[in-house]
């Protein structure tokens, strides 16, 4: 008899304790109205609209961060890496697709601790935070036609924002592997992504396209903007006409090299180009 009132009790307190953590949960999951956000008021108000933008400036690889391995990005072994984890090594060894597995090119390595064998990861890479940047521009172009509570002045500067980094990223991927295709649309499950890989050359001039519309829409100084205003000498970081010039000229600069059109013996600069990149600095 004994024995059976211990396990009717054991019984009663799973059967309590299981009726608090459902209960628990139900509470969890009703979420209140003001949790729920829909799409069409994230991109019809120019604040939350500016606060999807936000978003794509968080996926920049900060280099900085690197160790050892950004000697990774250095496929022409003018730096060797005695590093075990650096791709050198395995391209020497024939395994071209190391790249897919490693750590540097989807997180980036950050502050290294070898006395404690500790290491921490940034959450950005050149890679797959480059691609996400792209697909994030792409979408914030294609809901600009719900923007309704904006001025002028501020949807010039949110499709120069978004002009810039759909050029910057597809940049940062062009100089560490080459030609690729360039994407100006948000694909769906559903589309053909075997697209045709383009020359640098094309991808350049395509990046260079974006660079100069951001160069034209992008304010000199947010503080001196309407919108800028709102978060006034709070603006440091945000894209301007500069920076966008500055990576206009960069990206010449780097199409223009011998290196980048193939880097025989019989190639050299490409002097319009670097005409162009002259110009853009200045």
């Amino acid at each position: 008899m004994k024995v059976l009132n211990n396990i009717n009790i054991k019984l009663i307190l799973v059967l309590m304790i299981g009726t608090m953590v459902l209960t628990a949960c139900e509470d969890f999951l009703e979420q209140s109205p003001e949790a729920v956000i829909e799409e069409k008021t994230i991109f019809s108000d120019i604040l939350t609209y500016q606060g999807f933008v936000e978003d794509i400036y968080q996926g920049v690889t900060d280099v900085t961060l690197g160790g050892t391995v950004v000697t990774n990005f250095n496929f022409g072994d003018d730096v060797i890496c005695s590093h075990p984890r650096s791709l050198d090594q395995a391209f020497d060894r024939g395994n071209n697709w190391a790249w897919m597995d490693d750590a540097s090119f989807s997180l980036y390595l950050g502050d290294q601790d070898y006395e404690n064998n500790n290491e921490r990861y940034d959450t950005r890479g050149v890679w797959d935070s480059g691609w996400g940047g792209i697909r994030k521009s792409n979408i914030g172009f294609e809901k600009l036609d719900q923007l309704v509570n904006a001025t002028e002045e501020e949807t010039n500067i949110i499709r120069g924002q978004l002009h810039f980094f759909r050029g910057y990223y597809h940049f940062d991927i062009l100089k560490s592997w080459g030609g690729i295709p360039y994407i100006t649309k948000a694909f769906e499950p559903t589309d053909n992504m075997r697209l045709e890989r383009l020359s640098y050359s094309q991808v350049a001039d395509s990046v260079a396209k974006d660079l100069m519309e951001a160069a034209q829409l992008l304010p000199k100084d947010w503080n001196e903007t309407e919108m800028g205003q709102r978060t006034s000498n709070q603006n440091l970081g945000r894209l301007t006409k500069g920076a966008a010039y500055a990576y206009l000229g960069k990206n010449y600069l780097y199409a223009a090299s011998p290196l980048m059109s193939g880097g025989t013996e019989t190639d050299d600069y490409n002097l319009e180009k670097v005409e162009k990149a002259a110009e853009a600095f200045a």
